[in-house]
């Protein structure tokens, strides 16, 4: 189950499933002790396929937001990846990321001057 879900699911949707599966609670705890450690580099290569641009509506950045919740990644893997907070992954993800905030910054601004 591990190793054929790990690439689309997040670290809480796969204990579910281990656990629905009858596994020793131990051997559940171990597995998913490993994926919490890769689970942001997951989810960060998840949206690189699936959406591959910043979402700059709410609309949009809930159904991301959304996307990732059913699939098990937890609140602050989630809040990192649309953030766009820096990684080893660096790349497009980052770039547009950095686009979006400083328009935000802008808009702050503009409105304080």
């Amino acid at each position: 189950v591990i190793n054929r879900r790990q690439a689309k699911l997040g670290s809480a949707r796969i204990r579910q499933e281990l656990q629905s599966k009858g596994l020793d609670k131990e051997a559940v705890i171990n597995a998913v002790a490993s994926l919490q450690a890769t689970e942001l580099e997951r989810a960060r290569d998840i949206w690189t396929r699936k959406f591959g641009e910043v979402a700059l509506d709410p609309k949009a950045r809930g159904q991301q937001m959304r996307f990732f919740a059913s699939r098990g990644f937890s609140g602050d893997v989630i809040r990192k990846v649309m953030a766009g907070e820096a990684g080893d992954s660096g790349g497009q993800r980052g770039k547009g990321s950095e686009v979006g905030h400083s328009h935000h910054t802008n808009k702050i601004s503009k409105s304080h001057a």
